[in-house]
């Protein structure tokens, strides 16, 4: 068995498991958000696939809470070396070229152009909102985090987390006291919080029904906020549907996502090796069909055509088959680079090390 597969073996697969959970929501949320279907919501608060469409797309944000929660469970506790963060920006530099010159290729709306291929060459683009940059970023700082959080005890280390939070779900929120909001830092406080659950296990963080029904209450609680505001939005004519969900530092948003990993955390399966396979291709889900804004355009508008749904009753079936089968062909697509192209080019490299 190679190493890879070994690998896989080890890792949970109920984590396994909420991680391609957690990326079939990104995906609907995306056809959501990048559809232009945000906009037919807001034209038609009352309508029954408002309602449908909110349902299906509303937890994108604190599913990016959940993903830097089990990087922060995990590797507080690993040693992160260059190959891995190699390896990371590698997958991202080959999605970004390979996309775009098939675009240049096959899509006649799209011309080669050599300030775009550099861009497509490079891994970061902006890091303050874009989640694939400023991950990259995060994950180069995460080896003097982990200094940091061993040479605190519990109480500092609870302390500092409380003091966190509340700068950036209590005080950002607030009119006029606006923090500098980046995932990077963000992300940083959940990672703080990752490790904590981890570093310092409490009865209570082990209640898998408890957090069952709390993960619940919250799913109800925010998507009934989503529908005051969106009822507000028509009222006051301004756009504050997921006003209490919209970023991940928002309350809703995090409190869901803590209780949410917290229970698939205490969810007891057995090994699978599809579940463990699929999820090894989470990252490359994302960066094939979030990749750009040339890939959304053609994705969400060419493709699917989600927009013009909206006047067909079909919408429903659309969005519930579009959205797995754009995850399945996805992990798919990343299966084949992964058996095509890193695991030959990893033995590669192992070889000439061996010699």
């Amino acid at each position: 068995m190679s190493s890879m597969k070994q690998k896989v073996k080890l890792r949970q697969s109920n984590i396994e498991l909420f991680r391609i959970l957690l990326m079939i929501s990104l995906v609907a949320s995306h056809y959501v958000h990048n559809s232009g279907l945000l906009d037919r919501i807001y034209e038609n608060p009352n309508d029954v696939k408002s309602m449908f469409l909110v349902i299906i797309g509303w937890f994108g944000k604190p599913a990016i809470n959940c993903f830097v929660l089990i990087t922060g469970y995990y590797m507080c506790m690993s040693e992160i070396n260059i190959k891995k963060h190699f390896k990371l920006i590698l997958e991202v530099e080959f999605y970004n070229i390979i996309i775009y010159l098939l675009f240049t290729i096959f899509s006649p709306e799209v011309t080669f152009s050599v300030i775009e291929f550099v861009k497509a060459c490079i891994p970061l683009t902006s890091i303050t909102r874009n989640f694939v940059s400023c991950y990259i970023v995060f994950y180069f700082l995460i080896p003097y985090i982990n200094i940091l959080i061993r040479d605190m005890d519990k109480k500092q280390h609870g302390m500092l987390l409380l003091l966190l939070l509340i700068i950036y779900t209590v005080i950002d929120p607030l009119p006029g006291f606006e923090v500098s909001f980046s995932y990077v830092s963000w992300f940083f406080v959940i990672y703080l919080l990752g490790a904590y659950i981890r570093l310092h296990p409490m009865r209570c963080f082990e209640q898998k029904k408890w957090w069952g029904g709390v993960f619940s209450l919250n799913c109800i609680i925010s998507i009934v906020s989503i529908f005051i505001c969106l009822q507000l939005s028509a009222a006051l004519n301004v756009r504050l549907m997921f006003f209490f969900i919209e970023d991940s530092n928002k309350i809703f948003a995090l409190t869901t996502s803590v209780a949410a990993f917290l229970f698939f955390k205490n969810v007891e399966i057995k090994y699978s090796r599809v579940i463990n396979t699929m999820a090894r291709s989470t990252i490359g889900v994302l960066l094939i069909h979030a990749n750009s804004d040339i890939m959304r355009q053609w994705l969400w508008g060419t493709l699917l055509r989600c927009k013009e749904m909206w006047n067909s009753d079909y919408l429903y079936i659309h969005a519930l088959i579009s959205i797995p089968l754009i995850y399945v062909i996805c992990v798919i697509i990343d299966i084949i680079r992964i058996e095509c192209i890193e695991e030959p080019f990893v033995k590669m490299i192992r070889r000439k090390k061996e010699k």
